[in-house]
C-alpha cells in the first residue's frame, strides 16, 4: 500500500514538473512585442509631426490636414499600447498570470538568471506621462497649425492691400508715392517672414516712418496708408507668438520619454525570451527521460501482457459459464418485467371501471329521481283523462242526436240534460288544469334526462375521433353535470370562464381528466366548501384551475401524489392511480400539471393545454 502511494505521488510530481515546463516554455510575448512596436510607431509619428511643424515654419504650407491625420494616428496607437500594456502589465494581475508569475520567478532562481521582471506599475506610470505628453503634443501642433494658418491669411490680405492701393495710385500718375510704397511694405513683409528680433523691431520703426516717407496729399489716401501700416503692424506680434509656439513643441522630449518606454519594455521581453528559451531546453530533456522512462514501463507490461495470456485462457471457461447464467436471468428478468406491464394494465383498467362505475351510480341516481315523478304523473294524468272520457262521452251522444234525422226537441233536451248532470265546469276545470301542469313537470323531467344523456354521450365522445377540436369549457359544464350526484349537497360551485380558443386534443381523455379532478376536489372538501373551476388563455396555452377550499395536501406528499399507487385515502376506498393517470394524459398531450395546496385552506391544481402543436414545440 505504502509502495502504491509512494509510485502515485511521483507521477503526479513527474505530471506537475512536466505541465509547469510546457507553460513556462509556451509564455506568451505577444503583448511585450506589440508594445515596442506601438512605442516605435508613437515615436515616428512624433518626428513626422516635427518634420511637418518644421516644413510649414520655413517653406510657409499648409499643413493643417497632415497634422491632423498624424493625430489620429497617435490617438489609435496609444490606445492600441494601452491595450497592450493592460495585457502584458495588468494592475491586478488574474490567478493564471499570478501563478505563471511565480512560477517564472521560481524557475530563475533555481537557473540563477540575473535580472528580473519590470514592475508593472513603473511601466503604467511611464505610459500614463507619454500619455500626457502625447496629448500636449497634439494640443500644441494644432494650435500651432491654427495660428500659422491665420498669420497666412493676414499675410496674404495685407499684401493684397499693398498691391491694391500700389495699382490705384500708378492709375493715378503717382508713381513715386506707388514705387514707394510698394518698396516699404515689401520690405516689411520680407522682415515679418524672416521672424527674427531685429527684423520685427525694424518693421516697427518703418510703418512709423511711413507717412514721412511718402508724400500723400489726398485725405483718402493717407487714410489707406494708415490703414495699410496698422496691418503691417499687426502682423509682427503675431509673428512674434507663433515663433514662440514653435519654440514650446517638446517633441524632443516626448521622443526621450518613448524610448525610455521601450527600454523598460525590451528588458522585460529579453527576461521573458531567456526564460522561455531555458524552459524549452529543460523541457527536452525532461522529455526525453520520460520517453526512456516510459520505455522501461513498457517492457514491464508487455511482461505483464504475457502472464495475462496465460490467465485469459483460464478466465475463458468460467466466463462462458458465467454468460449462460447471465442470459438465464436475462429471460427471467424480462419474463418478471412482462408480468409487471401486464399487472400494470390492469390496474389501470380496474381504475378505469372503478371510475366508470361511481359515474354510472351517480348518473342512474341524477336519472332516477326525475324518472319516478314522470311515472307519478303519468299515472295521475291517466286518472284525470279517464274522467274527461266520460264528459266527452256526454257530449258525443248530444252530437249524435243532432246529427240523426228525424231527431225531435224531447229527444236532444234529455240528452242536454244528462250531460248538464254529468259536467261539473269547477271540476273539469281544476282536471284541466291538473294536466298541464303534470305535463309541464313530466316534460322537464324528460328534459332533464335527455340533458343528462346528451351530456354523458358528449362526455364519452364515442361517435368523435381519436383527436379533434374540442372547448374545454364545454368539458367542465358536462362534467359538472354528470357528478352533479356529487356536489349538490352543500358545494358550491364557482365558474370563472375566460374567451379561450378551441384545443386538438382526444376529448375524452380530457373529460377523464376533469372528472377525475373535480371527484377528488369534492371528496377533499367532504361535500362542504366551495368548488372553483377557471379557465385562461395565456400566449398559446390554454389554462384550467381547479380549486377546492378543503383539507389540502400536506408538504411531504406533494411530490408523491402523481406517483403511481400514492394515495392518502383510507385502504379500499382508493388504488393511488387517479392521479397517475391524469399527469400520463397530459403528458401525452403535451402539457404539464401544477399543484398548490395549503393544509387546512385548500388545494388548486392547475392544467395546461397546448393550443396547437407549436406551442408543445416550442416550449421542448
Amino acid at each position: 500500500m505504502v509502495r502504491t502511494t509512494l509510485n502515485i505521488l511521483l507521477a503526479l510530481a513527474a505530471i506537475a514538473l512536466l505541465g509547469a515546463l510546457v507553460v513556462l516554455s509556451t509564455s506568451s510575448n505577444d503583448s511585450q512585442r506589440r508594445l515596442d512596436e506601438s512605442l516605435r510607431h508613437l515615436r515616428d509619428i512624433a518626428q513626422a509631426m516635427d518634420r511637418e511643424l518644421i516644413n510649414m515654419r520655413n517653406l510657409n504650407i499648409d499643413g493643417r490636414s497632415q497634422l491632423a491625420a498624424l493625430s489620429e494616428g497617435m490617438d489609435a496607437t496609444l490606445a492600441q499600447a494601452r491595450r497592450d500594456i493592460e495585457s502584458g502589465f495588468p494592475a491586478q494581475p488574474g490567478a493564471t498570470d499570478q501563478l505563471r508569475g511565480q512560477m517564472i520567478d521560481l524557475f530563475n532562481s533555481v537557473g540563477g538568471q540575473e535580472g528580473s521582471r519590470v514592475d508593472p506599475a513603473r511601466v503604467t506610470r511611464e505610459f500614463q506621462s507619454v500619455t500626457r505628453q502625447a496629448d500636449q503634443i497634439s494640443a500644441q501642433a494644432r494650435e500651432y497649425a491654427n495660428q500659422h494658418h491665420e498669420f497666412r491669411r493676414r499675410h496674404e490680405e495685407t499684401s493684397q492691400l499693398s498691391r491694391e492701393f500700389v495699382r490705384e495710385l500708378r492709375e493715378r500718375r503717382l508713381n513715386d508715392a506707388a514705387d514707394t510704397v510698394f518698396r516699404s511694405s515689401q520690405q516689411i513683409l520680407q522682415r515679418i517672414e524672416r521672424g527674427g528680433d531685429a527684423d520685427l523691431l525694424q518693421v516697427e520703426a518703418i510703418v512709423a516712418r511711413f507717412g514721412d516717407v511718402v508724400d500723400l496729399r489726398s485725405q483718402s489716401d493717407q487714410n489707406r496708408l494708415a490703414e495699410l501700416g496698422d496691418a503691417l503692424s499687426e502682423l509682427a506680434p503675431m509673428r512674434r507668438a507663433l515663433d514662440r509656439s514653435f519654440e514650446g513643441l517638446g517633441v524632443n522630449q516626448f521622443v526621450r520619454q518613448s524610448e525610455g518606454l521601450r527600454d523598460l519594455v525590451g528588458r522585460d521581453y529579453l527576461f521573458l525570451l531567456s526564460t522561455v528559451n531555458d524552459s524549452r531546453v529543460l523541457l527536452n530533456l525532461y522529455t526525453a527521460l520520460l520517453l526512456i522512462v516510459l520505455g522501461y514501463f513498457g517492457f514491464r507490461l508487455q511482461r505483464s501482457y504475457g502472464q495475462l495470456n496465460d490467465s485469459a485462457l483460464q478466465l475463458a471457461t468460467m466466463n462462458a459459464s458465467l454468460e449462460e447464467r447471465v442470459r438465464e436471468r436475462t429471460e427471467d428478468l424480462e419474463d418478471a418485467y412482462n408480468e409487471l406491464k401486464e399487472s400494470q394494465v390492469q390496474l389501470v383498467q380496474a381504475e378505469k371501471m372503478s371510475s366508470l362505475g361511481q359515474l354510472v351510480a351517480g348518473v342512474m341516481h341524477e336519472i332516477n329521481t326525475p324518472l319516478l315523478y314522470v311515472m307519478n304523473n303519468q299515472s295521475t294524468t291517466a286518472e284525470n283523462v279517464e274522467d274527461l272520457k266520460v264528459l266527452i262521452d256526454h257530449a258525443v251522444r248530444v252530437v249524435e242526436v243532432l246529427k240523426t234525422p228525424g231527431a225531435t226537441t224531447q229527444d236532444l233536451k234529455a240528452e242536454l240534460q244528462r250531460l248538464r248532470d254529468a259536467v261539473d265546469p269547477v271540476a273539469a276545470s281544476e282536471i284541466i288544469e291538473e294536466i298541464d301542469a303534470l305535463t309541464t313537470d313530466s316534460q322537464d323531467g324528460l328534459a332533464q334526462i335527455s340533458e343528462l344523456v346528451q351530456s354523458l354521450k358528449d362526455f364519452s365522445r364515442l361517435d368523435r375521433a381519436g383527436e379533434d377540436a374540442f372547448d374545454v369549457r364545454d368539458g367542465l359544464e358536462k362534467t359538472l353535470t354528470i357528478t352533479h350526484n356529487l356536489w349538490k349537497y352543500g358545494v358550491e360551485v364557482v365558474k370563472d370562464f375566460e374567451e379561450i380558443p378551441e384545443i386538438l386534443c382526444a376529448p375524452s381523455k380530457i373529460n377523464q381528466v376533469f372528472i377525475n379532478l373535480v371527484t377528488n376536489a369534492v371528496q377533499a372538501m367532504d361535500n362542504k366548501g366551495t368548488l372553483t373551476l377557471r379557465t385562461r388563455h395565456v400566449d398559446n396555452w390554454v389554462e384550467v384551475e381547479v380549486q377546492d377550499t378543503g383539507c389540502g395536501i400536506p408538504e411531504e406528499n406533494l411530490a408523491k401524489i402523481m406517483d403511481p399507487f400514492f394515495t392518502t385515502k383510507p385502504v379500499g376506498q382508493g388504488t393511488g392511480l387517479g392521479m397517475s393517470i391524469v399527469s400520463k394524459i397530459i403528458d401525452d398531450h403535451g402539457g404539464h400539471i401544477d399543484v398548490q395546496s395549503e393544509v387546512g385552506v385548500g388545494t388548486k391544481f392547475i392544467v395546461r393545454l397546448p393550443v396547437t402543436r407549436e406551442a408543445t414545440a416550442e416550449a421542448a
